[in-house]
Order: structure tokens, then sequence, then C-alpha cells
């Protein structure tokens, strides 16, 4: 036998067709079959790939020891081997002559088995490993192979699990070398994701990372993710003592100088390619134009979700007003200048709805329980001849003030809801605010009939309400907010021309409180052209 294979080596240096073969001894082929015996425990049928197959003796054992080969598919670039095999009635499929003109990639087989060429041993064994998809690879390789970076970058970016199943050498094979090889078994890590090599591969080609597919989020819950994501990214700029206007705009300069590339990019692809992805020209500029729009949409919500310091001075009527204005916005180009007119806008109009707002709730609580006339004030008030809780004409009823028990109708829905008192109280907190009082964010939930107390900061009671089933809202404040209340809708309207006046015409107001509280609703101003501060 050993001459037979000595003769055969001769002929195959004398057509310079040796290439490094070293045929693989009896001892590493039957390791190999004993423990694919394992793998195997229904004796069914299975695929293999011989790298580097030489004369196929690979299969002649395997089949020998009564393994089934359903596929048996070879890499040999000598001629002369494959047909000595194929003279040996092995029944085999060629996949490839040279291994480093073909790729395994997108392959798939049960088993993989490769004794490389020695001094290419980390080569093959590196591509081997990047690009096997099947479920055991045995290897013989030289046992420095455990110090090999490359080779142990692979196994950890794969994922490989692995046994090293014999020790051996070749003194004593067929054609003899001092080598010592360790024959290693890899194999997939139970349990775990798959890690798929035509995606590795595609990144490092073509940097193109697979994206997670959340099959869980609907539409509207990945944009609430993605959306989330860019303001932690946001906050992250800010935190290293950002502008936000700057951090704005540098970042979508870059993402639209992106998006500019990127068509550039796609338009200079091959028109057959073009069509495969089902683009034409058309598709092409349609799709741009709704790139360009949504990427200007983004960041000005940005912008605007950081006007929340304007924003949440605001009643819930003026706030849709001031975001309605600001969608139509969304259209013109994010840059410096833009930024700065749209922001004086907001302003200008926020400082006038904050008055309008602190009228429009005054003027909503008036019945005949809930006001006390100027003391100038001789003018009757009529009342409704059939709700005798209301008046004739409210918008007639004018110099008074509310005193802090108040009593409001809200109508609501559905009979057990309680949103619409919810929004009433609401509002009038966020008038509290503006007039420099500091209630508590936090609402709790309530039902009807049961009594509720919000409080301020420092824990002292703002106000505390009763909604009853027949939608009568019965409110009693804090004595202080509501002077200071009186007093500035009293301005505001008209009716008190100055500080001294407001002290002549209502009862329970000092001097100390007209101090305090005349002219005391917050307003904004412009610091620096691009800083929102409050005003005093």
């Amino acid at each position: 036998m050993k001459k037979q294979i000595k003769d055969l080596i001769v002929e195959l240096e004398l057509n310079n067709q040796s290439f490094e073969w070293y045929p693989t001894t009896n001892e590493i082929l039957n390791c190999i079959a004993e423990d694919i015996k394992k793998n195997r425990d229904d004796n069914g049928s299975f695929s293999i790939l011989d790298i580097g197959a030489g004369d196929c003796r690979l299969n002649k054992f395997l089949t020998g020891k009564g393994l089934k080969i359903r596929e048996y598919f070879i890499i040999e670039k000598s001629n002369i081997l494959i047909q000595r095999a194929l003279d040996n009635g092995v029944d085999l499929t060629p996949f490839g002559a040279d291994f480093h003109e073909n790729s395994i990639l997108g392959f798939n087989v049960e088993f993989i088995f490769c004794n490389p060429p020695y001094l290419e041993f980390e080569q093959w064994t590196e591509r081997i490993l990047k690009e096997a998809s099947s479920d055991y690879i045995y290897l013989v390789i030289p046992q420095r192979w455990k110090e090999n970076k490359a080779i142990n970058e692979i196994i950890k970016l794969r994922d490989y699990d692995f046994k090293v199943i014999l020790n051996t050498d070749f003194l004593e094979a067929d054609r003899k070398a001092r080598a010592k090889v360790d024959v290693i078994k890899f194999f997939k890590k139970e349990n775990k994701e798959y890690i798929d090599p035509f995606e590795l591969w595609a990144e490092e080609t073509f940097n193109i990372k697979k994206e997670p597919i959340e099959e869980d989020l609907s539409p509207y819950e990945q944009k609430i993710k993605e959306k989330k994501a860019f303001k932690k990214e946001i906050e992250k700029e800010i935190a290293i003592n950002k502008n936000i206007v700057e951090i704005l705009i540098e970042k979508y300069t870059e993402e639209k100088l992106k998006l500019q590339n990127n068509y550039i990019n796609l338009t200079n692809l091959d028109k057959d390619i073009l069509k495969e992805l089902h683009f034409d020209n058309n598709k092409i500029i349609e799709s741009l134009k709704v790139k360009i729009s949504n990427l200007k949409s983004k960041y000005w919500r940005e912008l605007f979700d950081r006007f929340d310091k304007i924003t949440k001075r605001l009643t819930q009527k003026y706030r849709l007003k001031i975001l309605e204005v600001l969608e139509k916005r969304q259209t013109i180009e994010f840059n410096e200048n833009n930024i700065f007119v749209v922001v004086m806008w907001v302003i200008k109009n926020a400082n006038k709805y904050y008055n309008d707002q602190l009228i429009d709730e005054y003027l909503d609580l008036i019945n005949p329980e809930n006001i006390r006339k100027y003391k100038s004030n001789f003018k009757v008030f009529e009342l409704c001849k059939y709700r005798k809780n209301l008046f004739a004409n409210s918008k007639e009823v004018s110099h008074f003030y509310l005193e802090y028990r108040i009593i409001n109708q809200v109508y609501s829905t559905w009979s057990d809801s309680t949103d619409q008192a919810e929004r009433k109280i609401e509002d009038i907190i966020v008038i509290a605010n503006n007039l420099g009082f500091n209630v508590n964010s936090y609402f709790p939930k309530f039902y009807r009939g049961e009594k509720v107390k919000l409080y301020y900061s420092n824990n002292k009671v703002f106000c505390e309400f009763i909604y009853y089933k027949n939608n009568n809202l019965h409110i009693k404040f804090d004595t202080q907010f509501m002077k200071a209340w009186n007093i500035e809708a009293g301005r505001l309207l008209g009716w008190l021309k100055n500080k001294s006046q407001v002290v002549a015409e209502m009862e329970d107001i000092t001097t100390e409180d007209v101090e305090k509280y005349f002219n005391s609703n917050k307003t904004i101003s412009l610091v620096n052209n691009n800083i929102l501060m409050l005003g005093e």
C-alpha cells in the first residue's frame, strides 16, 4: 500500500499536482467515523463536503464503517487524485477544484472535513470556519492553531463550540511528516441563535449589517421607539454642554448630506439593478421628496418638543393652537435663521395666549354663586328664568371677582367619565403656575363623588374638589391663589387700571397682596437670540 502511495506521490510531483497532499491516516479517519456515529443515532444518511479531498479515502473509510453517505461533495484540484478516486468506485460530486477559487457560503451540508495544506492551514481554517453552514466541522490542523489570533476571533464571532477529539502526528503515515496535529470538531452551541456566515460576509464586503426584525412592534410602536432613541442621542449631546439649536442643525445637515449621497449612489446604479429593485426615475424622485419632507418634519418636531418650557404653560385649547401652526412650519428648511423666526413667532403668540387663557378660564367660571361685585359696581345681574344658577347673558356680566369656593358645570360624554373635570382642573393648574404658584404636577386618579386634594410643592393644599354625578364640579381653592387670579383677571379685562384701584374694589385684599400679584402673569423672553427663558 505504501509503495502505491509512494508511486502516486511521484506521479503527482512529476505533473506539478502534489499540492502538499499528506494522506489522512486511518487513526484520524477512524476517530472521525466514531464521532460521526455518535451524532447519527438514527443511523440515517447524511451529506458531507470533503475540502482538499485527495484520493477521497474519507468516503471509502466511512462507508466501510457502515455509515450511509447520501451525498459526498469534494473540492480537489488534482485531476490525477480525482481520477484515482473514480477508478476506485467512489461516488462523488465535484463542488469545485481550487479552494481559493470557490466559496462555501450558503452551501448546506451536515458535515465538513478538511485536512488542509500545512503551509496554508491558517487561511483554510479561517475561511472554512467563517463560511461554513454545516452542523459539524472536522479539521486536522497543527497544534499551534491555538495561538492563531485570526482563527480564535472567527471562533468567537461565529460563536462556535469545539472539542479536540484526537492529538496525533504523521510520523507513521503513508507520507511521513513531523507535524503534531489536533483533530478538532467544531459545532454550534445549543440554544444559541444561528449566526449566518453570509451576513458576516456581506457586512465585511459591503458594510451591510442586517437589522434585527422586531415582529412584535406595530409601525406606530416602531416609530415611537425610533423617536425615543433619537431623543436619547440628543440628550447625550446636551449633557456635554452643547447648544440645542447647534446640535439639531449639525445632525440635520449630516442626515441631509447622507440622504443626498445615498440617492446619488442609487441613481448611479446600473438600470437593470434598479429594475430588479422596482425603481425608476419617477419613483426615485417621489421617494426623495418624501424623505426630505420627513427629515425636515423630524427636526422641526424635535425642536417643537423642546418648547415645553412654553407649551407646559398653555391650557389645552391654546397648546393646540400653537401646535397647529407649528405643524405647517415643518415644510420649510431647517436652518438657524428659520429657527430664530419660528421661535420669535412662538414667543409672541405664547405671551398673548398666556393672557387670553387666564381670562377664558376666569370667565368660564361665571355663575351667580361664584362671584362678588366690585364695591363700585351697582349693576344688577339678571338671572335666567329657567335656570336660576345661570345669568340671562353672561357676556354682559362685568366688574366682579370670584369666590374661593367655585361651582362649575362640566359636561362629560360618559356618565362615569371624569376626563372633562380633570382637564378643567389641569387648565386651572396651568393658570396657577403662570401666576407663580408651584403646584405639583401629580394628578391622582379619582371617581365621581370622591373628594380630591391637590398640593403645592411645599405640601400645602392648592385646592380640593368633588365631581358629582350631576356634572357639577365643586372646587375650594387656596385663598392666596384666588386673590392673584382675581387681581390679574381684573387688570387684563381693563376693570382695574392700577394697584390702588384693586384695594378700593375688592374686600380682603391688602396692599401687600397687590404688590405681590399685580402684573404677575409670567411671560417668555428671548435671550442672546437663541435661548428661551421665562420672564419674571
